[in-house]
């Protein structure tokens, strides 16, 4: 393993580009480095093995498969005696290559005959200049080193060799090691913070248990006399598994005719699961990201590229939703509703369940896995959390830091907080005073599509999030063209809420006349609702071709009435169902299965990034991209997500919720079927539940 290679007039031993940390300017790194390289001319296990974990020479690059994370297990696992003062390091160097000189006409195409007496670096600057590719100018290699060097140690002696390599060359190099991408087979300590919430966590399950075990006893025959008084023994009974159990797969009963908004709540909440599959996904490393690429040519993507549309279908049930059971509750009270407790409950339904998943990812996560991205991705995100836990909680977090935002999916949850505050006072104005109500919500979803246009013109923004895989995205969504100023703030996202809102009066109202549609028109509305919906997949695509002219005007048309049109769909979609005018779909979305998984929406929402978030960040190797295994991992997360949101409203959603409703009880008049009470406003992400 002595030998050399010549460069630009000079002799380099290639062992100081494999071991870089040899010319280290901290004595201790220095020596230690010696000490492997001198080992490794010895052919000694630990020091082959640690040589055997780095990485010789990156393949795929041009390709875009830019990811060579060497062996993170066989180098973390080098354990030397204490006396030698280290073991293995594993870092990630991340390199930059910049051309000097292109041709300047060069055009990219498919066709490889095409394009193939190009010289690479007008490959280089050709995806560059393009969003939808995967940069082919940046690089990571991997390096085991010993735990006694510093990212910064492997940083300066890397930038010392490059600086030989590339003089002469049409390229200059550069290179950065984070200290998120070093890592050492070490015991991660739990905080103060994690003891508390793991303790927290263990006396509620045990808890359950001790109810569950006292609910069961109660049930045999004969043990009536172990049975509490009835406020005691329903408070234990709040946390039995059994009762828990019973209630989430007993079908609830639903009147005029809105069965199918449980099918429409699960399905959306598929497309949610997939589309974040997506985004998690195509950062990661991937060994023929050519396959991402060329879907942004084919019409086919736009169900994916443009999925962002489906949380349009969640404001629009969840409007529809709030409005239409507070009217109903209004009605049957004949106007003397409780506000305040509408509110309570909505604050308690949310924000307790949200504040455990804040809080597993700020303390629990962490100690869950490792890899060469473990830091980088889980670490990342658990310092976020620590830092903004308070915007979540207090719902403005699609407002305050967003460029750290925690669970960058929860600005939902902001913005549909944001808007619930209206709903009720809309609500009673429409009870009390129709036409004063109806130009309200209408006022709100004129002043909403009117600064949603303004922001996309004067800010020149995008139309709507697009998703790409350059390096503005791929590294953080957060970053994604349109997410901070157009996906996520409130008022560019409230016209299809109050949307639903207006639909909610509409089907109160029409329920009550019991007038009947023509065939004319209810053919002519679907009609209408096929054409919007495809037609925003197919328009939309436009807005990621590379020849768009970038004309801010019909941008911020495009922007502001695809969410309007979005809205006006599923109106119609709900209130067709509910009235018997789309039979096939309303037989499609109703039935036990969809009953059962929309009570666990909201708890699915909340949980399932974290599965995907885990699976990506404990990649060892770059993994193969095609439709079986997008679809393969798609269907994981669905299962995976639903089994987890399952086990979390068990044990801490339904709980919470039977426990309000009897604290509650007094103070509320019993309601006239299972879904409507005060205590019992569901939304698109969260169902009410049975007594």
């Amino acid at each position: 393993m002595d030998f050399q290679f010549f460069s630009n007039n000079q002799f380099i031993n290639p062992m100081e580009f494999m071991i870089p940390t040899v010319n280290s300017q901290n004595v201790v790194c220095k020596n230690h480095s010696l000490l492997y390289m001198n080992e490794l001319k010895k052919y000694t296990l630990w020091a082959i093995d640690m040589f055997d974990s780095t990485t010789k020479f990156p393949t795929g690059i041009s390709s875009g498969s830019i990811y060579d994370t060497g062996n993170f297990d066989g180098c973390v696992s080098v354990h030397l005696p204490e006396s030698l003062g280290f073991s293995g390091q594993h870092c990630m160097a991340h390199f930059g290559m910049r051309p000097l000189k292109t041709t300047s006409n060069a055009t990219f195409s498919y066709e490889y005959k095409e394009i193939y007496n190009l010289t690479f670096w007008d490959k280089v600057a050709i995806y560059d200049a393009d969003p939808r590719k995967n940069t082919r100018r940046d690089i990571y290699m991997s390096y085991c080193i010993p735990s006694s060097c510093t990212n910064r140690d492997l940083q300066n002696s890397l930038q010392k060799n490059i600086e030989h390599v590339s003089k002469n060359r049409p390229f200059t190099l550069d290179v950065v090691v984070d200290d998120k991408n070093c890592q050492t087979e070490t015991e991660r300590s739990f905080s103060n913070g994690g003891k508390i919430f793991l303790g927290i966590v263990i006396f509620i399950i045990l808890l359950e248990v001790i109810c569950t075990l006292y609910h069961l006893l109660t049930q045999l025959n004969g043990a009536k006399y172990f049975e509490f008084s009835d406020g005691v023994h329903d408070i234990l009974r709040a946390f039995s598994f059994s009762h828990t159990i019973t209630k989430l797969t007993k079908v609830s009963r639903k009147e005029n005719g809105l069965e199918s908004m449980d099918g429409m709540k699960v399905l959306s909440t598929l497309f949610v699961i997939m589309g974040h599959r997506i985004i998690y996904t195509t950062p990661a490393p991937i060994s023929n990201p050519i396959f991402i690429e060329e879907t942004y040519e084919h019409l086919w993507a736009a169900f994916f590229l443009i999925g962002g549309m489906v949380v349009d279908t969640f404001f629009t049930l969840s409007g529809f939703l709030a409005c239409y059971y507070i009217l109903r509750e209004i009605q049957r009270t004949n106007g003397k509703v409780n506000l305040a407790i509408i509110y309570l409950h909505r604050i308690v339904r949310f924000t307790l369940l949200y504040a455990v998943v804040l809080g597993f990812y700020m303390t629990i996560f962490v100690h869950l896995g490792d890899g060469p991205f473990w830091r980088e991705r889980v670490e990342d995100e658990q310092e976020r959390c620590i830092e903004n836990w308070w915007t979540n909680l207090l719902y403005i977090n699609n407002y305050v830091n967003v460029d750290k935002n925690c669970l960058f999916h929860t600005w939902y949850l902001a913005s549909d907080m944001q808007f619930f505050i209206f709903v009720p006072i809309l609500a009673s104005m429409m009870w009390k005073k129709p036409k004063i109500g109806i130009i309200g919500c209408i006022a709100l979803i004129l002043i909403s599509m009117v600064i949603h246009f303004m922001v996309i013109y004067l800010n020149e923004e995008v139309p709507f999030l697009l998703l790409y895989l350059d390096s503005r995205f791929s590294r953080d969504p957060v970053n994604a063209p349109g997410y901070r100023r157009v996906h996520i703030p409130g008022h560019m996202r409230a016209t299809p809420y109050f949307i639903g809102v207006l639909a909610a009066y509409v089907k109160f109202k029409y329920r009550k006349a019991e007038c009947k549609i023509h065939n004319w028109i209810k053919n002519l509305f679907w009609l209408l609702f096929f054409v919007i919906i495809f037609g925003i997949y197919i328009t939309g695509m436009y807005f990621y071709s590379p020849t768009e002219d970038k004309n801010y005007i019909v941008r911020a048309l495009f922007g502001t009435s695809l969410h309007f049109l979005w809205g006006i769909a599923i109106a119609w979609f709900i209130i067709a169902t509910s009235e018997g005018y789309g039979e096939l779909f309303t037989w499609l979305l109703s039935g036990r299965i969809w009953n059962i998984l929309s009570k666990l929406t909201l708890t699915t929402y909340l949980c399932h990034p974290s599965i995907q978030l885990y699976s990506v960040a404990i990649l060892r190797y770059p993994t193969y991209a095609g439709f079986f295994n997008l679809h393969y991992f798609a269907t994981a997360d669905i299962v995976l997500a639903y089994l987890v949101g399952f086990l979390v409203s068990m044990v801490f959603e339904a709980p919470i919720m039977e426990l309000e409703k009897i604290l509650l009880r007094k103070d509320r008049p019993k309601p006239t079927h299972n879904n409507i009470g005060l205590t019992e406003t569901p939304t698109a992400m969260c169902d009410a539940k049975e007594n």
